[in-house]
């Protein structure tokens, strides 16, 4: 019988991964009951009942953290019930089983409290911790049992089961806890763990969820991203995991505006019906559930609240299948904006039944967001500024939105901060107040403009063209605005959006959409003194203007018909701003060629300058009429351009900071940072370590000595970096990293499976072999390199002194790659393979 149950254990596995969730689970039911556990099929609600009840029971009065140091497990008949349980636990949750996922889950429990620890006991105390984030409501104690699972599989050091704990960890229990963007490293650390144990599901499970939660990138980083991490989910081969990661990245693709049309997640190779379908002969309901919930994000997204509310019902249907998973929270929110934006619609007998579903999303979010407002408090914050919305308390709701705004910015969530302003700018539209509602538009459009959501904006662009109440003021800025619009609000607002950019070329082409905006002009430029030159780092136009620049344009006679050169360098001379109301009457600056030939009708120049040597302008225009800039609007460009100088410092040493890690990562390796634990190499002490399992290899010239003594001594450096330059691509494109460079000698490093080194290694030698080629016909020389590499337990760290240290790997398995290297010139073998 045990035996049997091993071989049932291990058909548990492979059917789960195979999508074929209903065997799996038949599997792990026969194998539990060839050892004599009776487990129901079918439980009830009393069933679990019961097993919650002999949880309590048997834990007694023992501490949770106790749990560790009990004694281990050594009936392996109990063992190899709870690695059943642990096997069926991707098929009971997937399929959307009922009750019988909670059930085995509680079995397993029950199981470790009574019988000890162990590697399987770990699994089942995570899936408790998931159980207690989910279906029981109770987070806290969720926590306390997923650390103590992980703490465990740390104590046993069982690397055939640290990627599935790690990833129950992260996608069920610690999001509920701690901010979102720390779930991407602990995803990393299961992926890492799936690779060394050869755990193909759960590796794919965290492959797909790795970045997609991480609310600090924007739209085109996080879809690239994903795009290569599904790569790795594809060579799993497991179909359910790609396509609920696939989902996800037509979702950001969508936003992008790279899908087929503004609802659809299709494009030239997706086709969301198919995957759906797909997902539904195999049983893979979690698949489904995240298809529901995404399109009712992407319906919403657009304001298409009807559209939205399919998907909506049809995902309450399935609530289970997503128990716990981040994906919960964004149903929660999305489907009370939902039905509150339809509340006016709704039938008056329906009203009650809908208003006691949304005090009931706000009870679930505020629960939530007293364990961890980073996540929750500003969609709790939204949604009681929507509820007071619907009970025509206007005071409340806009200081509701405003709250909500705010807590989202300092928590790192610009999608929710957006849909926060948008929300209060379309309450302020249906109370007829057009003006009050263009700062929240404005905010806004610029926060899903930064996130990358170009089809949001270009909604935004056609929907609010002209606000309601207010012909010809236009969202975008580009046309006469009334300088009575300027309210205080939208400088605070647009100040606050300048100083929160930091990448020099973003914070220019913003701050001069900004000033635009707020000046009322239709043609700008950041002009910037570099040395002895000035410079037009960014430029803005509306459509009407087509005379688009290559730049950065450093200016000089010949570009005197692009700005008002004369302009440009008095306000720079002087530091006093400069408006023309009207240019054809120029004064001492009619003779300027640009003035002449391009006869703008108003013209501003306000100057940027800072303590620190940076000193710039900003060139404004409007080509419609004279008078456009009047006195407030050139001190609400004063006071922006004050806050465009500041941020300019800023983002300058933001870029430094890059360039200096950049340079850093030329000598260290990224790569051995981050496995140090380490982002920066400013933060490695001497004496630091890490042990893994890797592959090194050597590869090293044949004859180069004697080849070397032949050419001049730039032409060996030329040589051998034209060389290296060809078969370091491999190394990368297999996962690899460069560890260090000695004469004519590479040694790389690479994570395991082995064959990402075995790969590398082949490509490095076809590489050399068209590096040849091309040398050859060039008249130069041929080279040949022997290749060694070997696999197995290493130590990564610093050595040194506390003057100089270096970051360096050691151990017998890097001995041994280097002794198989030079083997291959005893054997006359290009590469050999320990």
């Amino acid at each position: 019988p045990l035996d049997r149950a091993e071989a049932l254990s291990a058909r548990t596995r492979q059917y789960a991964t195979m999508g074929r969730m209903r065997e799996s689970i038949q599997a792990a039911l026969a194998g539990l009951a060839e050892l004599g556990h009776a487990v129901k099929s079918e439980p009830t609600a009393a069933d679990v009942e019961r097993e919650l009840a002999n949880v309590t029971r048997n834990l007694g009065d023992r501490a949770i953290a106790d749990l560790i140091d009990a004694p281990e497990i050594v009936d392996p008949g109990t063992r190899v019930a709870l690695r059943l349980l642990m096997e069926v636990f991707a098929a009971a949750f997937l399929s959307g089983s009922g009750k019988l996922f909670p059930y085995l889950i509680l079995n397993g429990v029950n199981l470790s409290l009574t019988h000890g620890s162990s590697p399987e006991a770990a699994f089942a105390y995570a899936a408790y911790g998931m159980l207690l984030c989910g279906e029981l409501r109770n987070p806290a104690l969720g926590y306390q049992y997923g650390k103590l699972g992980v703490d465990m599989n740390e104590r046993f050091n069982d690397i055939a089961l640290k990627s599935r704990i790690i990833y129950v960890y992260a996608m069920f229990i610690h999001h509920w806890s701690n901010h979102c963007a720390s779930m991407t490293p602990w995803f990393m650390k299961a992926i890492e763990a799936g690779y060394q144990s050869g755990d193909m599901l759960y590796l794919a499970y965290s492959a797909q969820d790795c970045i997609i939660w991480d609310p600090t990138l924007d739209l085109a980083a996080a879809s690239r991203e994903q795009q290569k991490y599904l790569a790795i989910v594809k060579d799993c081969e497991y179909q359910d995991s790609y396509d609920s990661g696939t989902l996800f990245l037509q979702m950001q693709l969508n936003f992008q505006g790279l899908t087929d049309s503004q609802f659809s997640m299709n494009d030239g190779s997706f086709d969301e019906q198919v995957c759906v379908e797909g997902m539904r002969q195999r049983g893979f309901m979690t698949g489904v559930a995240n298809y529901h919930i995404y399109k009712a994000e992407i319906h919403t997204l657009y304001g298409d609240f009807a559209g939205a509310m399919e998907h909506v019902e049809a995902q309450d249907r399935l609530v289970a299948s997503a128990m716990s998973l981040p994906q919960l929270v964004r149903f929660c929110i999305v489907a009370f904006l939902t039905r509150a934006a339809l509340y006016p619609t709704i039938p008056e007998r329906d009203r009650p039944a809908v208003l006691a579903r949304l005090n009931a999303d706000l009870a679930q979010m505020t629960s939530w967001a007293t364990g961890c407002p980073e996540n929750f408090e500003h969609l709790r914050l939204t949604m009681i500024a929507e509820l007071a919305r619907l009970d025509s308390r206007q005071a409340d709701a806009l200081a509701g939105y405003e709250l909500a705004a705010i807590a989202a910015r300092e928590s790192g969530f610009t999608r929710d901060e957006a849909v926060a302003n948008e929300l209060a700018a379309r309450y302020l539209i249906g109370l007829d107040l057009p003006r009050a509602a263009e700062g929240y538009l404005r905010e806004a459009r610029y926060l899903f403009y930064r996130w990358g959501a170009r089809r949001k904006v270009d909604e935004m662009d056609s929907t609010y063209v002209t606000l309601v109440g207010s012909p010809g003021v236009a969202i975008t800025g580009t046309h006469p605005i009334d300088s009575t619009s300027l309210d205080m609000s939208s400088v605070i607002k647009a100040s606050q959006t300048i100083s929160g950019e930091i990448v020099v070329e973003r914070l220019l082409r913003t701050t001069l959409e900004l000033l635009l905006e707020n000046a009322g002009g239709n043609r700008g430029f950041f002009i910037i003194q570099e040395e002895d030159a000035l410079v037009i780092r960014a430029q803005v136009e509306d459509a009407s203007d087509r005379r688009g620049l290559e730049l950065p344009l450093v200016l000089d006679a010949d570009h005197e018909l692009v700005v008002p050169l004369s302009i440009i360098n008095n306000v720079l001379r002087t530091g006093i701003p400069l408006v023309l109301d009207d240019a054809s009457n120029a004064g001492r600056f009619a003779s300027d060629p640009y003035l002449l030939k391009v006869r703008p009708k108003s013209v501003m120049c306000v100057p940027i300058q800072r303590q620190t040597g940076f000193s710039g302008v900003v060139y404004i225009e409007n080509n419609l009429t004279t008078g456009a800039f009047s006195a407030d609007r050139v001190e609400v460009i004063k006071l922006l351009a004050a806050q465009a100088g500041i941020s300019m410092e800023n983002a300058r040493l933001y870029e430094a900071q890059v360039r200096l890690t950049d340079a850093q990562s030329r000598f260290v390796p990224a790569q051995f940072l981050e496995i140090m634990g380490r982002r920066d190499i400013a933060d490695v002490g001497l004496g630091e370590f890490v042990a893994r399992d890797m592959s090194v290899m050597f590869a090293d010239l044949r004859a180069f000595t004697s080849l070397a003594e032949q050419l001049a001594p730039r032409q060996v450096i030329d040589l051998l970096n034209r060389h290296f330059s060809q078969i370091g691509g491999p190394i990368a494109d297999a996962g690899g990293f460069v560890d260090s460079y000695n004469g004519d000698e590479i040694m790389a490093l690479f994570p395991l499976p082995s064959l990402r080194a075995v790969s590398a290694g082949v490509s490095m030698q076809r590489a050399l072999a068209a590096f040849n080629r091309g040398s050859i016909a060039d008249g130069g020389p041929s080279l040949h390199m022997g290749i060694g590499v070997n696999t197995g337990p290493l130590v990564l760290g610093t050595v040194g002194s506390q003057e100089r240290l270096k970051c360096g790997v050691v151990g017998d398995t890097v001995n041994t790659a280097s002794r198989i290297e030079q083997l291959t010139k005893r054997y006359g073998a290009p590469f050999l393979i320990g």
